[in-house]
C-alpha cells in the first residue's frame, strides 16, 4: 500500500498496541505521537487532546494514567515563573521501545526537556519504584524498604497484599498525584485527610476509597475541629436549600 505524503498518520508500537490498557489509552498514544517532534516529545494541553479524541478531559486523564503505568509516556508539567502557580502546556515524551524499568513497572529519567526562561519543569513521580521496588540480587523481600504512604493509601482499597499488579500500579499513580500536590506527604497525612473525609460526612461518613480521597485531597487539607465540620455541613445544606 502506498501512503500519500499529504496523509497524516501515527505509528503505535506493538508493545503499546497489545498492552493491558484500554482502547482509549492506545488512541491517546497515537494522538500524542501525531504531534510529537523527532525526539518523541509533544507539548499539549489536555483539553486539546480531549477535543481531538472527542472525549472529556477526565477521560484523557485516566488514559494518561494507563500510559504512564506501562512506561509508555513521561509527563513533564510546566509552570510559569512570571505568574507563580499558573500551569502551562505539559510535555509528553513517548517511549518507542519498552525499557527494562518500564517492563518491571515504570520509572522516569531526570528532567532534561522543555522549559524556556519563563517556565519551570516538574516531573511526574516514579510511582512503580514506590509501589513495587526492584529487589537487589540476594536480598530477601522482607528486607526491602516499605513505602508506608503507599501502604496507607492502598489500605483504603483493602490493602496491597491482595492487589493485582494493575491495581498496584493504579495506587502508585494516585500516590504520585498526591505527592505532586503535597511534596513529602507521609502515611500520617493520608490517615489525617481520610479522617477529615469521614468527618465531613461524604460517603455517609464511611471511610473513603483511595480514588475518593485523591479526588477530594485538597478539600480535606484543613485541621477540621468538630465545630468547623459542623459549620461546613451547615453551609453545604444552605447551598442545597437555595
Amino acid at each position: 500500500m502506498r501512503v500519500q505524503a499529504e496523509v497524516r498518520f501515527a505509528i503505535i508500537p506493538e508493545w503499546v498496541l497489545f498492552a493491558d490498557i484500554s482502547a482509549q489509552a492506545v488512541r491517546l498514544y497515537g494522538a500524542i505521537a501525531r504531534h510529537a517532534n523527532l525526539d518523541g516529545e509533544a507539548k499539549l494541553y489536555r483539553k486539546t487532546l480531549a477535543a481531538e479524541l472527542r472525549c472529556s478531559v477526565v477521560t484523557i486523564h485516566r488514559a494518561l494514567r494507563e500510559l504512564v503505568g506501562i512506561g509508555a509516556v513521561q509527563i513533564h508539567h510546566h509552570y510559569s515563573q512570571a505568574r507563580p502557580g499558573q500551569r502551562l502546556a505539559s510535555s509528553y515524551v513517548l517511549r518507542v521501545t519498552p525499557s527494562a524499568s518500564s517492563v518491571e513497572g515504570g520509572g522516569f529519567t531526570d528532567a532534561s526537556r522543555g522549559g524556556g526562561t519563563d517556565e519551570t519543569v516538574v516531573n511526574e513521580s516514579p510511582f512503580e519504584r514506590e509501589s513495587v521496588p526492584s529487589e537487589p540480587p540476594g536480598e530477601p523481600a522482607s528486607k526491602r524498604p516499605r513505602d508506608e504512604a503507599f501502604d496507607e493509601l492502598a489500605s483504603l482499597d483493602g490493602g496491597p497484599e491482595g492487589m493485582t499488579k494493575r491495581e498496584l500500579r493504579r495506587i502508585g499513580v494516585m500516590l504520585a498525584e498526591i505527592r505532586g500536590a503535597t511534596p513529602g506527604v507521609d502515611a500520617a497525612e493520608i490517615r489525617r485527610r481520610a479522617a477529615n473525609f469521614r468527618a465531613l460526612g461524604w460517603a455517609r461518613g464511611a471511610a473513603p476509597s483511595a480514588g475518593q480521597l485523591v479526588s477530594a485531597w485538597a478539600k480535606c487539607a484543613g485541621d477540621l475541629a468538630p465545630e468547623a465540620v459542623r459549620a461546613r455541613i451547615d453551609r453545604y445544606r444552605e447551598q442545597l436549600a437555595t
